[in-house]
């Protein structure tokens, strides 16, 4: 059926038709129709077969992807505020923001929107906790073993 209505495609015919609709279309546009929530989610990741790192920038609320960008093997504090520049010339004005405990993202999230509300995401501080819970553990363990290396029981 495919042969005979001529449907089947190659995956690059289909990718730069998708470009092609996608370029008629402006990316503020695009964004302001999603209306998005206020509470913008910041993240890296890196995609399956992929050697670099990509920030993504999403509607923490609705759950959206709003903006993703590959950044350079060596990325810092500079890089990360001109991602958030970048992301706020899209129009997207946060009135709080979330991510992960990279260290530099608070500092550099409060340069671009001075009133922003900053918070953690649960996971990894609940992972950062049990981590040290869990090393506060085995040291106080160990405290109870004798001269000869067994633990008392």
């Amino acid at each position: 059926m495919k042969r005979f209505l001529n449907t089947s495609r190659s995956k690059s015919s289909i990718y730069r038709w998708k470009q092609k609709e996608a370029n008629k279309y402006n990316t503020k546009d695009i964004i302001a129709r999603l209306e998005f929530s206020g509470v913008l989610s910041l993240d890296e990741y890196m995609p399956t077969r992929s050697h670099r790192y990509h920030l993504i920038a999403g509607d923490a609320i609705k759950r959206r992807i709003l903006y993703i960008e590959p950044v350079s093997e060596f990325y810092g504090r500079g890089y990360i505020e001109d991602f958030l520049c970048r992301v706020k010339e899209l129009g997207i004005e946060p009135w709080a923001i979330i991510f992960d405990l990279l260290s530099a993202f608070p500092n550099q999230a409060k340069r671009v929107w001075p009133n922003i509300v900053i918070q953690f995401d649960y996971f990894h501080v609940m992972q950062w906790i049990h981590k040290y819970f869990k090393n506060a553990l085995i040291q106080f363990r160990r405290s109870f073993a004798s001269k000869d290396g067994e633990l008392y029981r």
